[in-house]
């Protein structure tokens, strides 16, 4: 008697191991399975209408104290001021199999407290198609329309009003962990007829036109992040000051971070050339009446660490004296 217990007991012992052995086997298994992606919920506010999605946004760009609001210099200043930029929009987005297109409306909406001149209304379009024809291949293109009130750069302490606008073609060929790009842009920045600083009329030395043609590379390291690689090559020409024209060279390296993952955002490094048109013409007329091999070599005018300013001086004082 005592011994069939005994053996009662040892058969439950092991079918107790065995569904202990079936369920961590069963656990690891789904483990190893990939995980299911799910679908992102909705925006808030999203309105969708079969293929079309209407989705309204709204970014708090900068908020705080200026201290400088005029871009004084030296001890000439002013009272600071609160500022704030709100921009309310709606994105209109269609989506297929194939076709992706989306058109952003915002409205920049600059708030000065004290200085109600520096307050401003920019509204803006951007418009993106992207085309997949398969899936190592696709075409997309991009516009850009905006009409703001802001300072432009170092140059200009005022913030005139302009009209801007570009456009960019491009396409994409690879597959899903290596892809190549290949764009080309064009745009134009038209300031307003009564825009001036220090007397000078702004449309007469800053309407430009940039051309830029480049490519690209991207290689993906995971679903979350990606390294990029881009060269590009842009002409710009003003419309009214000839010598303020300029060609520029660009190199960077990117590390792209997924909007899902945990650190999300792009880090990266490049390094620009910019020399003026002037200097290129100025080399080949020196080549051309001094004859070859008496001028320095296109490459090593690029390849100067010096300042475009240089160049440029550099190149007039060739001519002068040839």
């Amino acid at each position: 008697m005592a011994l069939h217990s005994h053996m009662a007991s040892d058969r439950s012992l092991a079918l107790t191991i065995a569904a202990a052995l079936v369920a961590v086997a069963t656990a690891s298994a789904k483990a190893q399975e990939p995980l299911q992606s799910t679908p992102p919920p909705h925006p808030f506010g999203q309105v969708r209408i079969g293929t079309l999605a209407f989705t309204p946004t709204v970014n708090l760009t900068n908020v705080g104290i200026d201290t400088n609001v005029f871009d004084f210099s030296g001890t000439e200043r002013r009272s600071p001021d609160f500022t704030m930029t709100l921009e309310p929009g709606v994105e209109t987005r269609m989506t297929t199999r194939k076709l992706d297109a989306r058109v952003s409306t915002t409205v920049g909406l600059v708030y000065y407290h004290k200085y109600a001149s520096e307050r401003a209304v920019n509204p803006r379009v951007v418009t993106t198609i992207d085309q997949r024809m398969n899936g190592s291949l696709s075409f997309y293109a991009k516009g850009d329309f905006g009409y703001t009130k802001e300072r432009t750069g170092l140059e200009i302490d005022s913030r005139p009003r302009s009209l801007s606008h570009s456009t960019t073609v491009g396409t994409r060929i690879g597959e899903r962990k290596l892809e190549f790009d290949l764009h080309g842009s064009y745009g134009e920045v038209a300031y307003d007829d009564d825009a001036r600083f220090l007397n000078v009329r702004l449309a007469d030395t800053m309407n430009m036109a940039n051309t830029v043609a480049g490519a690209g590379a991207k290689y993906r390291l995971s679903p979350y992040t990606a390294v990029t690689t881009v060269v590009d090559a842009t002409a710009t020409r003003f419309d009214y000051s000839p010598e303020r024209d300029t060609n520029s060279y660009l190199a960077s390296v990117n590390l792209e971070f997924h909007p899902r993952a945990m650190l999300a955002g792009t880090a990266g490094l490049g390094y620009r050339v910019a020399v003026t048109a002037r200097s290129h013409d100025a080399l080949y007329e020196l080549q051309r009446e001094a004859g070859p091999g008496s001028a320095p070599r296109r490459s090593g005018t690029v390849g100067s660490s010096r300042t475009s300013t240089w160049r440029t001086r550099c190149g007039r004082g060739w001519v002068r004296r040839s």
